[in-house]
């Protein structure tokens, strides 16, 4: 049932510049594009198999040429580590692949720059984000479970939809069914929560977008991104306040870099609301200096203008 969160479309960059790698959840697959021309160019395709056995990716984030993939399909109990990934003459190949195991669902990763590991697990009640942490040998082991709020809702769907890292090593992730954005400073410690509310379970305030629409602004949050002046983007995957598809679709939203300083509920003022028709917005991704976000209801991966919000 939580396939409708889409996480198949969840969209990250790699270590050459300009390019996407996709996942296609149905297919088990990984796509990757360069993205310098228009229409983008498919540079391979890479099918998501370690010792026999195709998974269905959810995110992807890489750290120089290693690749990790999270996934829920066929088991839900870890997260996939590509060595060596390359790509030639249109095939993508690695040098080895290990499956570490979570025994949870995995949603999101991401590093910090040292090369640790946090991933986005669970849903409903037992959410959560893990540290791993990277040997001399590049592999990785467990560290630590992040302390999360009290968790308020434990619908099905409730999950970790994105995570992000900020310029200053700040650990960032959406709380899907809470309504809310957690900040863990130096990626440790108890997060500062950000919603509209002091209670996120009630954080229904109608806030209006780009088309004078009435918007619930934390509505099923999914991907993030920090553009070049440290506003954080965030796709709201649905503005209709549930898992349901919302007439009026998602919405891309900026929190301004001196609310994230300061911190608290914010006002209509500390964000911007930017609308697409029938869009249920999901993973948010930056490539060179270009940003991206893929669009689950129009079936399509848009480029942003981060100085107007228009796709």
């Amino acid at each position: 049932m939580k396939k409708f969160l889409l996480f198949s479309l969840l969209i990250s960059h790699f270590s050459f510049a300009q390019k996407l790698a996709v996942p296609l959840y149905s297919a088990g697959q990984i796509k990757f594009y360069d993205v310098v021309s228009a229409p983008a160019t498919l540079l391979g395709t890479f099918n998501v198999v370690v010792a026999g056995t195709t998974y269905s990716p959810n995110g992807i984030c890489f750290y120089g040429n290693e690749m990790f993939v999270t996934y829920d399909s066929p088991s839900s109990d870890g997260f996939l580590h590509f060595k060596g990934v390359s790509i030639s003459g249109g095939v993508v190949s690695v040098v080895s692949g290990t499956k570490i195991t979570t025994n949870t669902v995995t949603t999101e990763v991401v590093l910090d720059a040292s090369g640790n590991l946090f991933v986005g697990c669970g849903f409903g009640l037992n959410r959560g984000v893990k540290k791993y942490t990277r040997d001399g040998s590049g592999n990785y082991s467990f560290s630590s479970n992040l302390a999360i709020p009290a968790v308020i809702n434990d619908q099905w769907y409730n999950g970790i939809g994105g995570l992000a890292m900020d310029a200053s090593g700040n650990l960032w992730a959406s709380d899907l069914g809470d309504n809310r954005i957690l900040k863990w400073t130096n990626a440790t410690g108890s997060p500062t929560q950000f919603s509209c509310s002091s209670s996120p379970s009630f954080c229904q305030t109608q806030f209006q977008n780009t088309a004078s629409q009435n918007v619930y602004p934390f509505s099923l949050p999914e991907g993030l991104v920090f553009d070049a002046s440290g506003n954080l983007w965030i796709g709201n995957n649905n503005d209709g306040w549930g898992p349901n598809t919302n007439s009026t679709g998602g919405s891309l939203l900026k929190l301004n870099a001196a609310y994230l300083a300061s911190g608290g509920n914010f006002l209509q003022s500390n964000i911007t609301i930017y609308s697409t028709a029938a869009a249920k917005f999901g993973g948010l991704a930056k490539s060179g200096n270009e940003y991206y976000v893929n669009d689950q209801g129009n079936f399509k991966i848009w480029r942003i203008n981060t100085a107007t919000g228009a796709l």
